[in-house]
């Protein structure tokens, strides 16, 4: 299993897996699939009770995370190379080229799909992490090789080789806000600022051979604003992750080999 998890305002706790073999040797409660790639569950804030617990997808598919909306409704985002998986209220109904991003938004009790849709262009297109705003816009950051990924006009523009790319799709996945490329970084899992909707992002970037930095992704996607972290003097530190504050500034969580 490779699981991700999220919690709920309520309580209720989401877990999201891709299993490393089809055989569907996990519960099912209230399910719209009994096997696939994915399984998706909400439990009850005790852990104890499964709310809903269904596979998902076709054939080969990885998951990137999963999420929730202020409604709780459900999201996930995953990358596949198979063109039937299902699409409702598609922004691309289809797969293209080698392998796209898939982004799927389910009503709070797992019973329906209110969205699912394929994005990518005609090269390899992989999802690496998901976040969620209170609204339910998705935002996903991946890497792309197509050069005719899906982007809009105040989106960072992207070079001619492959590379992350940061999107964020509208709460009712129909309209693309933006596809913003990104420099080449190492990158921690963007989390957002003190917002409901239209959200700046912020995230740690370890670029090659280079002190580490926060980066700060504009709520339309059209700059990004690169602030340098000074390295420890005393320690070997390996900083994980940016969390944006009321302040303005940020707090940065690390590990270290120092005593």
């Amino acid at each position: 299993l490779f699981p991700y998890t999220t919690l709920f305002r309520s309580g209720n706790i989401l877990i999201a897996s891709r299993l490393g073999s089809y055989t569907c040797p996990l519960p099912i409660v209230n399910a719209m699939n009994t096997c696939g790639p994915l399984w998706i569950s909400k439990l009850d804030s005790t852990g104890q009770h499964i709310v809903f617990a269904t596979y998902f997808g076709v054939s080969y598919g990885d998951l990137a995370g999963i999420g929730a909306d202020a409604q709780g409704n459900i999201i996930i985002a995953a990358d596949t190379q198979n063109p039937n998986w299902p699409t409702v209220n598609a922004l691309q109904p289809t797969l293209n080229g080698t392998s796209n991003l898939y982004i799927a938004k389910f009503s709070p009790d797992g019973s329906h799909l209110i969205y699912a849709t394929y994005l990518g262009g005609s090269g390899n297109d992989i999802a690496q992490s998901l976040t969620v705003d209170d609204a339910g816009a998705a935002y996903i950051k991946g890497y792309t090789s197509s050069k005719d990924f899906p982007t809009t006009l105040k989106s960072l523009p992207r070079g001619n080789s492959p590379g992350t790319i940061m999107v964020k799709l509208s709460p009712d996945g129909k309209t693309l806000d933006y596809a913003s490329s990104l420099p080449a970084a190492s990158l921690s899992t963007p989390t957002l600022g003190r917002c409901r909707r239209h959200c700046e992002l912020t995230m740690l970037a370890s670029p090659s051979n280079a002190p580490d930095e926060v980066w700060k992704l504009a709520r339309d996607g059209s700059q990004l604003d690169r602030i340098p972290v000074s390295p420890s003097t005393n320690f070997s530190t390996y900083l994980s992750s940016a969390f944006p504050l009321a302040s303005g500034g940020f707090m940065l969580t690390s590990s270290t080999s120092g005593y």
